[in-house]
């Protein structure tokens, strides 16, 4: 545990004996219109609000939410399909696009607006970091895809894992609520408010941590079941065949 909390206090930046998360130089800014980034040291801690945001905080959410559709080719969101298709590294895999995935998913797509995480497998972790630890609620299909998002960003990018968790325990998200098309009315800038992400942290409690390392292990543990679902009809099939081949 001694071993694990240096480490944590090594991945924000912080000197040994400091609880500071600030970082001793800038890290770079995102490329606004391509969503990279820059020069970033992964190992220490992003003040979110010093990189460039994507949307604009005058943008109505509808605004931003058609730019994020159009940036990523997500079309209308996706939300009458009746499959989902993603990418992990080479391999594709599909599952069903269930009513309580589209019920997350709806107000999931409105924060990687406000919190201007990328799409692509590091940024989902890092989302699915924030939701974990500013709550999910009840939307189960968020905590199970964000403890699997999650797994593989600990393998990604430890440290941003981090930082985004120590931010969530310290904003808000729109779990808390269903989603409402009146909601796209509103601006970027007035979410950001609404679920204080409009500063960052500047230290972290060993609450943090401790909680950190608690999800990072039911993170693992549903990596490594999902592994083992998807393994084990390959074994059943290859010792099927091996036995006929017997």
């Amino acid at each position: 545990m001694v071993l694990a909390w240096r480490n944590l206090r090594r991945a924000a930046g912080a000197a040994p004996f400091s609880r500071t998360l600030i970082p001793a130089r800038p890290l770079g800014t995102s490329n606004a219109a391509t969503g990279t980034a820059r020069g970033l040291d992964p190992f220490a801690f992003r003040r979110d609000t010093a990189r460039v945001a994507r949307y604009a905080d005058s943008l109505t959410l509808l605004e931003a939410r058609r730019q994020y559709f159009d940036a990523n080719g997500f079309g209308e969101g996706g939300y009458d399909a009746k499959w989902v298709s993603v990418k992990i590294g080479p391999v594709p895999f599909a599952f069903p696009n269930t009513p309580q995935r589209v019920r997350s998913v709806r107000l999931h797509d409105l924060h990687h607006v406000v919190t201007d995480y990328d799409t692509d497998m590091t940024g989902e972790a890092e989302i699915g970091a924030w939701e974990i630890a500013s709550n999910c609620r009840d939307h189960w299909a968020a905590w199970l895809l964000n403890l699997f998002a999650l797994g593989m960003g600990l393998f990604i990018s430890p440290a941003r894992m981090w930082r985004a968790f120590v931010r969530g325990r310290r904003s808000r998200n729109l779990y808390e609520r269903e989603f409402d098309e009146a909601m796209l009315g509103g601006t970027v800038r007035d979410l950001r408010c609404q679920l204080r992400l409009d500063s960052d942290p500047e230290s972290f409690a060993g609450s943090d941590a401790a909680l950190f390392l608690l999800w990072s292990a039911a993170a693992l543990g549903t990596l490594g079941l999902a592994a083992a679902l998807l393994v084990m009809p390959i074994v059943l099939l290859v010792g099927w065949v091996a036995r006929l081949a017997s």
